[in-house]
């Protein structure tokens, strides 16, 4: 996956939206263009720091999620629109969180948009995106990932999208207190500015 093909995907949902090019969708005057977020998984996530900044496509990102990111190497990811909040596991070894460091020191630059690192500890590269089954350790097929959800990576997540595109003042201070100790790990350890209205 490519930040080309988020984009692409989401110039779709965006032309859904508009009845003149999509009349006969379930998504025409749903989708709120103006609070577009981009959330990616391993080279989904390396894809979505990419397109944070919307070009070539000229859309605004309101915020993005990229969830044990990878990626060969990381171009201005200080260009972001929004702010990011970048998701690893402690016992990742196909993307530690070391490999997007650099991501981190962008965003939260000078020049960058700000965000957080949010490392949950003992999580591994698909523990929480896919789900492993215990007694194996394999990773889960689809339905069985499918009921996984996430794991802890799905309560952080929605609340982020709560306050970021739905405006909810109050799902800041809740991601707060979420990632405020064990099993989380945050850098900043103070991240309260970044979620207050």
């Amino acid at each position: 996956m490519q930040e080309s093909d988020v984009l692409a995907c989401l110039q779709w949902v965006v032309d859904q939206n508009d009845p003149d090019t999509a009349d006969s969708s379930e998504y025409v005057g749903v989708v709120d263009t103006g609070k577009l977020g981009l959330a990616g998984h391993s080279q989904g996530g390396g894809a979505v720091i990419k397109a944070g900044d919307g070009e070539p496509n000229g859309l605004f990102i309101t915020a993005t999620i990229p969830m044990n990111p990878y990626g060969p190497s990381w171009v201005n990811p200080e260009n972001q629109d929004g702010p990011m909040m970048l998701i690893g596991g402690s016992e990742d070894t196909t993307t530690p969180t070391s490999s997007f460091r650099a991501v981190f020191d962008a965003i939260t630059s000078e020049d960058g948009k700000g965000g957080l690192l949010a490392e949950l500890e003992g999580g591994t590269h698909n523990s929480e995106a896919w789900g492993v089954d215990p007694e194996t350790g394999d990773t889960l097929k689809f339905d069985g990932a499918r009921e996984h959800n996430f794991g802890e990576y799905q309560e952080v997540t929605e609340l982020w999208w709560e306050f970021h595109l739905n405006g909810n003042a109050r799902s800041g201070p809740q991601l707060v207190d979420l990632l405020d100790g064990a099993p989380w790990k945050t850098e900043p350890d103070d991240f309260g500015d970044l979620l207050q209205r």
